[in-house]
Parts: C-alpha cells; sequence; structure tokens
C-alpha cells in the first residue's frame, strides 16, 4: 500500500457485542441555535445537556429527548446533578451570575443569584453536604467567594479570599469526597488551590506556578488531579499530586486552539482530556492513574461549543462537539462511546497527539479570608425548547500524501509535484533530496522544484492529520546534463584576442548566444558568452564573463601622475586614487594611494587593477614658490624714452602700496597703484639726484601673508 498508517488510523466500532450503548446524536432546535459546553449524566443514565445560548436538554440514555427548557437572556456554564435527579446549573444572565435549580422534569425549582458575571465560567459541583459554586461581587475585583448552597437555595454561607494586592480569577471547584471542597482560582502568577470544609474553613492551599488550573479532581485516596493550560499556551498541562503538595506526574499533551482543551477525573482514576487537533476534528484522549496515555480517538467536530467529556455509569465516555463545517452554533452532536473511545456504526479515528513530561513547581502562599454575608436575588424565566434529535454520523475525509511527479528529468530543470489528496491535512512536510532547491518545503502545493544533481532522488511527502503522521514517496531520476565549463569569469591585461573552449566528449551540439555552433570561440570584446551543449536527452549551459583592461578602464593610463615642478616650501601630495584600482605598489615602498614627495628625484608607481598591472615613471623637481619683490638700483627720468620711470614687480606677489623717502627720511612719495610707476618728482618739480630709500607693502599669493619690502635707488639725470 502506498499509505498504511492512515488507512488504519480510520477504524470502525469493533463489531462484538458490549454492554455500553454508543450513538451519535445531532440535536437541534427551530427556536434558536444550540452550542452544547456542558454535559452531565444523570442518575438513570441519560444526559443534561447546557448550552451556551441558555438551553437545557434532558435525553434518556439512549439519546432520547425527554425534555427542552430555553432560559431567557442566560448562558449555561457548567451542570452537576444531585443523586434525586435535580439538575443545578452555573449560569450567566444578563449582568450577574445565578444557580439555577431544575427537577428532573424540567420544572424550575428555584434561581439565586450568585455574584457579577464571571466571564471566565465558574463551575458547581455537588455532594451530600450541598452545591458549591465560585463567583465575585463585582465585575472588576480582587477577592473571589466560594459559596456553599443547600439544596433548597438557601446560602449556607459565603467565604471571600484575597491576596495582598492581587486579583484573582475563581473559576474551578470539585467535591473532596464527600468531606470537604476544593477551589480553585488564577492570576498572572499562576493557580491558588484551596481545600475548604463544609462549614467555609479552609484546611491547606498551594500555589501551582504558572499554570492556569481550570479542572479539578480527587483520587479515592485522597489525592488530587489538576488541569488547566500556561498563559498564552494551545496544550493541556495535567497533574497529580499529594495533598502536602509532592508531584507524582505531571504531562503536557497537545492542543492545536487556545483553550479547547479540558479534562475529567474519573472514578477509577483515570483521566479523560478533551482537545481541538485542528482541521475540524476533536480529539478525547483517556490517561491512566499513573499518566500513561491508553488511547487517543478523533471526532468530527467545530473547535468552539464542546463540553467538558465524562465517565458514564455503563464504563463508557461521552462529551458533546458542535456538528461540523457549520459556520454558527446552530447544531450539536452529543457522542457517547464506549470504553475505548468507539461509537458502533460511526468512523472514528485513532488520533496522536504529542504528550509528554512537563516540569511545575507547588508551594505554599499567604492570604486572607473571612466568612461574609450575602444578599440577592433573581428572576429567570424557563420556556419549552422545541427539538430535533437525529442519529449522525459524518464520515472523515482523510488526507493522503499521494502525489504525482515526473520520473526523469535532466540535472539542472524542474519538476512539480502534484498532490492528489493533501487537503485537510494539518501540516505538509516535503523532502526532494540533496541538491534539490528547496531541499523542503512545509507548503501543500511546493511548486516548482529544481534538481542541480544527477542520481536517484527520493521525493517524499508526509501529512500530518489528527498528530498522526503519513508519508508517500517516488523516486525521480535525475539525468546529467552535457555542461559545458568556459572556465571562470576572467580578466585579460593585455587587449589580445582570447579563446574560449566548451568542448565535450562524445555526440554533443553546441549553440552559442550569437547563433555560432563551434564550441570553440575566439573573443576580443568585453561581454558575457553562452554557450548551450545538447546531448540526446539533455542539455547544459555554462557562461562566462570576459573583460579586457584596456576596455574596462579606458582612460586610466591617462590618470597616472606625470612629471611635476613643486613648491620646495612644503610637500608634495601625489594621490593615484584612480578609479578601478585596487593595491599600488610606490617605489618608495609604500603601498597606499596617496603619498607625500619632499625630494626631488625620479619616482614609479604600479597601480594594480584587479590582477593588472598599470606603471608609470615621473621626476619631482622643486622651486620656491615665495613672493620676491625687484627694484631697479637706478633711474633716470629726462625723458629721453629710456628708464625713465622708477617701477617694481613681484614674483608671486600683489604690489599694494609703495612709498619713497629722501635721505633726510621725508616721504616725497606715494601710491596705492606702484606698477604706475614713479617719475622722479615731488609736487610737480624735479626731485634732486640722489639716492631714495623705497617701502613696498605686497601680498604674498604663496603664503597670502601681507609683507613690506624695502630698498634703495639711486635717480640721476643725464
Amino acid at each position: 500500500m502506498k499509505h498504511p498508517v492512515l488507512l488504519l488510523l480510520l477504524l470502525l466500532s469493533p463489531c462484538f457485542v458490549t454492554s455500553q450503548a454508543t450513538y451519535q446524536k445531532l440535536i437541534s432546535s427551530t427556536a434558536s441555535g444550540l452550542g452544547g459546553v456542558a454535559l452531565a449524566e444523570a442518575p438513570d443514565g441519560g444526559f443534561v445537556v447546557g448550552g451556551v445560548s441558555g438551553q437545557i436538554i434532558k435525553l434518556d440514555a439512549q439519546g432520547v429527548v425527554e425534555w427542552g427548557r430555553q432560559l431567557d437572556s442566560a448562558a449555561v456554564f457548567d451542570v452537576d446533578l444531585s443523586p434525586s435527579g435535580d439538575i443545578f446549573l452555573s449560569i450567566n444572565n444578563n449582568d450577574a451570575q445565578a444557580l439555577l435549580s431544575v427537577d428532573a422534569g424540567g420544572q424550575m425549582n428555584w434561581t439565586v443569584y450568585t455574584g457579577k458575571p464571571n466571564f471566565s465560567n465558574g463551575q458547581v459541583a455537588v455532594s451530600s453536604a450541598g452545591i458549591v459554586t465560585v463567583s465575585r461581587r463585582e465585575v472588576i475585583e480582587k477577592p473571589f467567594n466560594i459559596q456553599q448552597w443547600n439544596f433548597d437555595g438557601n446560602l449556607d454561607w459565603m467565604l471571600k479570599i484575597e491576596l495582598p494586592d492581587d486579583t484573582l480569577t475563581g473559576i474551578s471547584v470539585a467535591d473532596y469526597l464527600g468531606g470537604s471542597w476544593l477551589a480553585a482560582a488564577y492570576n498572572s502568577t499562576g493557580t491558588y488551590l484551596f481545600r475548604i470544609s463544609h462549614d467555609g474553613n479552609p484546611f491547606w492551599y498551594w500555589h501551582i506556578a504558572g499554570l492556569w488550573v481550570k479542572d479539578l479532581g480527587v483520587y479515592s485516596n485522597g489525592q488530587l488531579f489538576a488541569a488547566g493550560s500556561f498563559p498564552g499556551s494551545n496544550d493541556v498541562v495535567m497533574l497529580r499530586f499529594k495533598h502536602d503538595g509532592s508531584i507524582i506526574w505531571q504531562k503536557r499533551l497537545q492542543s492545536l486552539i487556545q483553550n479547547t482543551g479540558v479534562a475529567t477525573l474519573g472514578t477509577n482514576g483515570d483521566v479523560l482530556v478533551r482537545t481541538y487537533m485542528g482541521n475540524g476534528l476533536a480529539g478525547l484522549i483517556k490517561i491512566d492513574e499513573s499518566g500513561d496515555m491508553q488511547w487517543a480517538r478523533g471526532y468530527p467536530s467545530g473547535n468552539f461549543g464542546m463540553s467538558r467529556p465524562i465517565f458514564t455509569s455503563d464504563g463508557g465516555v461521552a462529551m458533546l462537539v458542535p456538528k461540523p463545517n457549520q459556520t454558527s452554533l446552530a447544531e450539536i452532536v452529543l457522542i457517547k462511546a464506549d470504553a475505548e473511545g468507539y461509537v458502533e456504526g460511526c468512523e472514528v479515528l485513532d488520533i496522536c497527539p504529542q504528550y509528554e513530561d512537563v516540569q511545575l513547581d507547588i508551594s505554599a502562599f499567604e492570604f486572607s479570608s473571612e466568612l461574609i454575608p450575602f444578599f440577592g436575588n433573581i428572576a429567570v424565566e424557563l420556556f419549552s425548547l422545541p427539538l430535533d434529535i437525529t442519529p449522525f454520523c459524518q464520515p472523515v475525509q482523510l488526507p493522503l500524501p499521494d502525489f504525482d511527479i515526473v520520473d526523469t528529468v535532466c540535472a539542472g530543470s524542474h519538476a512539480m509535484p502534484t498532490p492528489l489528496m493533501n487537503d485537510g491535512a494539518q501540516a505538509w512536510e516535503w523532502e526532494f533530496g540533496p541538491g534539490a532547491v528547496p531541499p523542503v518545503s512545509s507548503e501543500q502545493f511546493p511548486g516548482n522544484v529544481l534538481f542541480t544533481q544527477p542520481g536517484a532522488h527520493t521525493v517524499r511527502q508526509t501529512v500530518v492529520f489528527g498528530g498522526c503522521r503519513d508519508s508517500f514517496e517516488q523516486v525521480v531520476n535525475v539525468l546529467p546534463a552535457p555542461i559545458p565549463d568556459l572556465g571562470p569569469d576572467t580578466l585579460i591585461c593585455e587587449d589580445v584576442m582570447y579563446q574560449l573552449d566548451g568542448s565535450l566528449p562524445g555526440d554533443v551540439s553546441y549553440l552559442w548566444e550569437n547563433g555560432s555552433s563551434d564550441p570553440v570561440r575566439t573573443v576580443s570584446q568585453n561581454g558575457t558568452y553562452v554557450l548551450t551543449a545538447t546531448d540526446e536527452l539533455c542539455s547544459g549551459v555554462d557562461s562566462v564573463k570576459v573583460r579586457f583592461f584596456g576596455q574596462t578602464w579606458p582612460d586610466a593610463a591617462l590618470q597616472l601622475p606625470g612629471d611635476t615642478l613643486a613648491c620646495e616650501e612644503q610637500a608634495l601630495l601625489i594621490d593615484a586614487a584612480i578609479p578601478g584600482a585596487t593595491a599600488w605598489q610606490w617605489s618608495t615602498g609604500a603601498d597606499t594611494a596617496a603619498i607625500f614627495i619632499d625630494e626631488p628625484g625620479q619616482y614609479s608607481l604600479t597601480a594594480y587593477f584587479e590582477h593588472c598591472p598599470l606603471m608609470a615613471s615621473f621626476t619631482v623637481d622643486f622651486a620656491s614658490c615665495s613672493a620676491k619683490i625687484y627694484l631697479p638700483n637706478a633711474f633716470s627720468p629726462n625723458n629721453d624714452g629710456i628708464n625713465d620711470l622708477l617701477i617694481p614687480f613681484g614674483n608671486n606677489a600683489i604690489l599694494e602700496n609703495m612709498k619713497i623717502f629722501n635721505r633726510w627720511g621725508g616721504m616725497v612719495y606715494e601710491t596705492d597703484h606702484p606698477d604706475t610707476g614713479w617719475d622722479g618728482t615731488v609736487k610737480g618739480k624735479a626731485a634732486a639726484t640722489g639716492v631714495y630709500v623705497v617701502l613696498i607693502k605686497y601680498l604674498d599669493e604663496y603664503t597670502g601673508e601681507e609683507k613690506w619690502y624695502s630698498g634703495e635707488v639711486v635717480l640721476v639725470r643725464n
């Protein structure tokens, strides 16, 4: 067979005769949508169903409706019965929580107000001492209240429990072997568990760190059972422990949807766990008193509106689930199964939830409590509820891992596996073998897969449903493709012809991207060259990028340094950071792009462009760049056209002012335009012959400084 595991999962109820009545019944009403969240067995072997929309339904032991009632504006959260058959229900009615009593015939006995709405769905428990409930006085209140009522609806006592500066949400209660009560409340740190006497006094109390307990139970030897979940987790966490806080076992059971897991302790020490496995499958799991899983079954279901599972007096099990595939809580299904979880005539799956040990810590804590008075009343009405109930079995369409895929491909080609029946799986796992791209996938439809390595590839699909795994595989033969080898991408340093050779042995044809069919090709231009080789079955492709230095960096040589004349006043910076250059080697030993030169001489540089060198040699000379002023030592202003004016000039200097003084220190001439010169006159008269002192102010263009120059000149007249 292709997939033996999941085929074995789909099991019909055993054909042998059993003393336990088994059935699945669909319950519906023309008056109201139904959502069953509470289920309890009646003393006559029938059932009482409580609905989240406020329905109360009584069925006999064969699953036949005896009566139905509809509450006005109320929701039922929990139900329990007395040995006489009276029914006690925890309900929310508008803005109040209440305890409702109905007799075995569906007539109201009484209703009492218990507190503000408990949106965590407070439980109710019944023993010979009376009825116990949990409540709160205000919608947002730090303490929580535990109440004991007698069977006439009168309050025996109310115990208020609170922690210093912390808030508690009470939800769970249970009978402690007829002699006392268990109650639990939780907050962000975990759960607080109390044992309380029938007169309202706490015996002992424990804190279970990190766990929100929603289900309680007591073993026949007085040991305790608690179940709940970690905040933010979907799984059901269970533990059995002694009343001194020592743990016997602690387990975690997989649940895919948060708040869908609950657990019930039976009188023989077994535990029933209800969870949701996803994809329209409710799970029912039996755990023995040692914490070992006995069996796990799956039933078609929606994921909201399931009841707590119960053990029945005939040794079977029962629970409520919403009708599968409905868009609202319109109809519910009562499952009455045998001791192994099977229903005669209906398909029931074996499922495989993850089940493992977990670590929890239990410790004592401090709290305060007091008995307080409590007064309140509430009016609740019951109406007749028309009901239809019919046998119901819905087959499960199992997801199977079958798929189609081609059996042969060429290396470097794609193939697409086509799933045939994997709809509805909770997870898909694909494996395509080494060298495949991708090698694995978690998609339902993985799409095209690239096979790169020749050889036999085992392609496997595994589907997960109900936590169980089933696999199917096929072999894909990947043929080697004739892949030419053109070598790595290359840079040619010299502008010469370059030969590409993609030749392969055997009968192979070739095709270049330019249409050429010769496996050998000579190229001289930058470009990417692609060659396809084809044999009888497959084709292979290789490409190579070829670059020539002169075409890649055509102007590189022009950017190398040349002969240079530099100012001797400072070192010369030569920067050879040419675009494309990756390394440098100077004749000085430097290996950076830029260097300073302060000595004249010949220098050489090798710049590397990847592995290609480019060399240059150049000479550096130095000369002074500071400003200099030049002044004639004599001039003769006699109008003969020769040397008639005294005109200074400068090198790297801007002349700004000139002053001329006679030998006694008197200034005879001044100008801001020295380049116009002095004509040898003073106030329009010819100056006397002799020596004059010249003072010139100028700007040094090299340094940017303003400076003064002084010198002497001789005025002569011929």
